[in-house]
């Protein structure tokens, strides 16, 4: 984060739970600071723990995405990522009055809730939210109030009120991106991140009570709803085909596994603790009278190998900046050019020029060199490409009409971007000196080094089994991900499948689960075909709430299939839990339907299904769904159940059994032939 800030204390391996100020002591922003941040990892980390890595309540589930007429639409909404909580407000109600025009030609005014962004859709009040019409153009105010224009017909009617949705074009975080407009596969998903917010992006954190200072900056969570093209994530190793929702597990990001993050080293060679903190030691280590925060920061992303990633280093972490809201010839008129005399911006001085566009889209700004500074003038003679670092134009005066019109200015002390090599040492600003591993590395990753003058040396950790600088990951931008659904764009428009993991309220989660009594089997009186059945056990159902018995709560049994009967005598009986939290009931079949079910049923206090149901299914024990096998008894060939096989045995003619006494003397022979086949 870019601050006027000492140095960032807070370590997470050293398990701190609090800071505790006391009484006459010197009171730092460090302190402070690491109070708030030891408070807000507590929270996320509890979050997550609970949630997952990725979750959305079901009763404000957020980011839906959802087709609309010539776009998507997002849903206001929860979302937590990595514990972080975000929100995206719901969808405001705005008052229209028919400004000119008919049908797809009408031009609307907003008299109340607010103004439109190109891109918002506007659904009637009572339809559905695909219904929804796009705002496709944007007039010049009357009279302070807002003229559109809408893609299609909203309403022959002269005053409406509508809902307003976000969609993907202009979400508040992500100006000027554009759908796909390709046919394919995608895949939509959610990037949160944070950045630091201070009175140049939001005025009103002045309190002009005391005269409008300059105090404390904020974080803001920053979300964006991405798509990526299903066979470029293939191409980076970040989905394996077939895609579906359950490719994209905790940890997934668009950029795959490969190659791995990249990572910075920092050192100021050793010097003797000066006696004196206005001398300087004589040799060696960090050498400058002043404390310094440095921050190095990535300006053109990608792999260190690829031999054009570019970092840009402020010794004051980068906080010397103002805002332009004109651009004058090759002038800036800017708000502010510094505080002071010291930290004013001067002739010779390398700056970088942006806007919130480029800002929120994670772009590297334009650099530029002061010429001169004239009250709240600032002039340039050079301009550098955002990408390539090449001057704009070749030759001649800079090119003033590619910059922003509205923007900001940051003074950066080292001077133009400059090319990284892996593993080199590179000399920074007085003694300090950076080292960069292989890895990929992306624009604005930072680190910070804080630099002590009196004992001339800068605070970084080591190594502990090479004695070394440790290589250490970007101190931010830290990015979060969650898939959100995976989507395909064709000629009849785009189709949507949901990915989101919805988690219900922990004082919700209960559990409606299966005891016994289904699989049962009664034997019917075949004489007696009007006679229902009893079965041998209850059937029995639980409720629970995580592991303790819920008691009271109705479940609703229900014969579906057959003409059985519950003990009421009819087909539906409501059974309260007992104190166990079990509900049960015994079922008495029909005697000729073979397979019968109940439904079982969880009920609300309103009488509506609460849960999943549980099925119980019983059947008739009759030899007819007995299965018999002739293989050893060639008589009964062709019979494949016990009723057929007795069916045919009782039709034969000359079988049974006899019973010959042979004693000794007898002429058992002539028994035997007497015997009959």
């Amino acid at each position: 984060m870019s601050g006027d800030f000492t140095r960032n204390s807070y370590r997470p391996a050293k398990a701190y739970s609090a800071v505790r100020m006391q009484q006459g002591r010197l009171f730092t922003d460090a302190d402070w600071n690491e109070q708030g941040d030891i408070a807000r990892e507590a929270l996320r980390g509890t979050s997550a723990s609970v949630i997952g890595a990725s979750g959305f309540p079901e009763d404000n589930a957020g980011f839906a995405i959802v087709p609309g007429s010539g776009g998507l639409i997002i849903v206001g909404g929860e979302a937590y990522l990595d514990g972080i909580r975000v929100v995206l407000p719901p969808a405001q109600t705005l008052a229209l009055k028919r400004s000119s025009g008919t049908s797809a030609a009408t031009k609307w005014q907003a008299e109340k809730g607010g103004r439109v962004a190109l891109g918002d859709h506007l659904v009637l009040a009572g339809q559905a939210i695909a219904q929804g019409v796009r705002v496709s153009a944007l007039h010049p105010d009357i009279d302070g109030k807002q003229i559109f224009q809408c893609a299609a017909a909203l309403s022959a009617a002269n005053n409406i009120e509508v809902r307003r949705f976000h969609s993907v074009e202009s979400q508040p975080f992500l100006p000027d991106v554009l759908l796909p407009a390709a046919n394919g596969d995608y895949l939509a998903y959610l990037d949160v991140w944070e950045r630091p917010i201070s009175t140049i992006e939001d005025p009103l954190l002045r309190e002009i009570a005391f005269g409008g200072p300059d105090t404390a900056v904020r974080d803001q969570i920053v979300w964006q709803v991405r798509f990526a093209k299903l066979t470029d994530l293939v191409a980076a190793g970040a989905l394996t085909m077939p895609a579906s929702c359950e490719s994209f597990g905790p940890g997934w990001t668009p950029f795959g596994p490969n190659p791995p993050r990249g990572a910075m080293a920092a050192k100021a060679e050793a010097a003797g603790v000066a006696d004196n903190p206005c001398v300087l030691p004589s040799t060696g280590g960090y050498r400058s009278l002043e404390n310094h925060l440095y921050r190095i920061e990535i300006h053109n992303g990608g792999t260190a190998a690829s031999g054009k990633v570019t970092i840009k280093w402020s010794s004051d972490n980068g906080i010397h900046r103002t805002s332009y809201g004109e651009i004058d010839g090759v002038a800036f008129v800017v708000d502010s050019v510094g505080r002071d005399a010291e930290s004013a911006f001067k002739t010779n001085d390398w700056v970088e020029i942006t806007d919130e566009s480029r800002t929120l889209s994670g772009r590297p700004g334009f650099f530029a060199h002061i010429s001169d500074v004239n009250g709240n003038r600032v002039s340039i003679d050079q301009l550098l490409d955002p990408d390539t670092l090449a001057p704009l134009p070749p030759a001649g005066p800079p090119n003033m009409a590619v910059l922003p019109p509205r923007g900001q200015v940051r003074r950066w002390e080292g001077g133009p971007p400059k090319v990284i090599a892996a593993d080199t040492w590179t000399k920074i600003d007085r003694g300090v000196e950076v080292q960069f591993a292989a890895g990929r590395y992306a624009t604005k990753d930072y680190w910070t080094i804080p630099a002590r003058s009196i004992s001339a040396a800068i605070e970084w950790p080591v190594d502990p089994v090479a004695g070394a600088p440790a290589l250490v990951p970007a101190a931010g931008v830290a990015h979060h991900y969650c898939v959100l659904a995976l989507a395909t764009l064709a000629p009849a428009g785009w189709t949507v499948t949901d990915c989101r993991s919805l988690f219900a309220p922990l004082s919700r989660l209960r559990g409606f689960h299966y005891l016994g009594g289904d699989g049962q089997e009664a034997m019917p009186d075949p004489l007696k075909p009007a006679v229902r059945i009893p079965l041998d056990a209850d059937l029995r159902a639980g409720y629970v709430r995580g592991r303790k018995p819920v008691p009271g709560a109705n479940v609703r049994f229900t014969v579906t299939v057959g003409d059985g009967r519950l003990p009421n005598n009819t087909k539906v009986q409501i059974v309260p839990t007992d104190a166990d939290g079990v509900a049960a009931l015994r079922w008495s079949l029909d005697a000729t339907t073979q397979t019968q079910q109940v439904l079982a049923e969880l009920l609300d206090s309103a009488g509506q299904r609460m849960q999943l149901p549980i099925l119980y299914t019983a059947n008739l024990s009759r030899a007819a769904e007995a299965s018999f096998d002739p293989a050893n008894t060639p008589v009964l060939a062709g019979e494949n159940t016990v009723q057929g096989a007795i069916e045919k045995l009782a039709g034969l003619q000359q079988i049974g059994c006899s019973t010959r006494v042979i004693v000794e003397g007898s002429d058992w022979v002539s028994v035997l032939k007497s015997l009959k086949p």
